[in-house]
């Protein structure tokens, strides 16, 4: 894999799990968090521990086309999974989890 298209996985990983947060007095902790888990999400994604972003949207779009709404990553027993909100055609939600390492789709769930 090219450098260009680590960085684009990167930014992209990035730019999705990077959600809007407006900061109050009561949600210092909390930013401090997230801003923790993007920076460990964007590490891992520059080391080769976890695949980038890109490539696990082509994944999910092979087993259920639609528009993806939603993603956020976490480490769950040692591994990180993404879990995506995809709304199909038909307007059904689903949650989807990702195996970030593998690109293998854990579970499709319609909510």
């Amino acid at each position: 894999m090219t450098q260009a298209v680590k960085k684009i996985g990167t930014l992209l990983l990035v730019a999705a799990v990077a959600f809007p947060i407006t900061a109050t007095a009561g949600e210092d902790e909390e930013q401090e968090i997230e801003s923790e888990r993007r920076e460990a999400v964007r590490s891992a994604v520059e080391q080769g521990h976890i695949k980038p972003l890109s490539e696990l949207l082509k994944e999910i779009q092979k087993h259920l086309p639609g528009k993806v709404l939603g993603v956020e990553a976490e480490k769950k027993e040692k591994r990180w999974i993404y879990e995506f909100r995809v709304i199909d055609a038909s307007g059904r939600l689903y949650e989807v989890s990702v195996d970030a390492a593998t690109a293998e789709i854990l579970k499709i769930e319609q909510e």
